[in-house]
């Protein structure tokens, strides 16, 4: 079992790409290779702790952030970012379950 550690993944924001100089051409490219580097490195008994900003988005795409969370191999940890109070990094008001 290992510890891993990953902070400000931004799954969904298309716009992180470029504030960051993320060498992707579209956030569906950028999504695909953050999913494939987690099963990748991360064993399923492994323990993962997420440092806030996992996703940003509308609302209504809460099912989505969850495919993204659900996806990641490991016993997942979400800690909530400073953007995140409240909200899963979106404009509307939604609380993590």
């Amino acid at each position: 079992m290992a510890n891993w550690y990953s902070a400000d993944l931004h799954f969904g924001h298309h716009r992180i790409i470029d504030f960051c100089k993320r060498p992707f051409a579209s956030t569906a490219e950028m999504n695909a290779a953050l999913i494939a580097n987690f099963q990748a490195f991360v064993a399923h008994d492994d323990d993962v702790w997420i440092l806030g900003d996992f996703a940003f988005g509308r609302a209504d795409d809460t099912a989505q952030f969850e495919s993204w969370f659900h996806s990641l191999p490991g016993r997942k940890h979400l800690i909530i970012g400073d953007r995140c109070i409240n909200r899963w990094d979106i404009g509307d008001t939604v609380t993590p379950s």
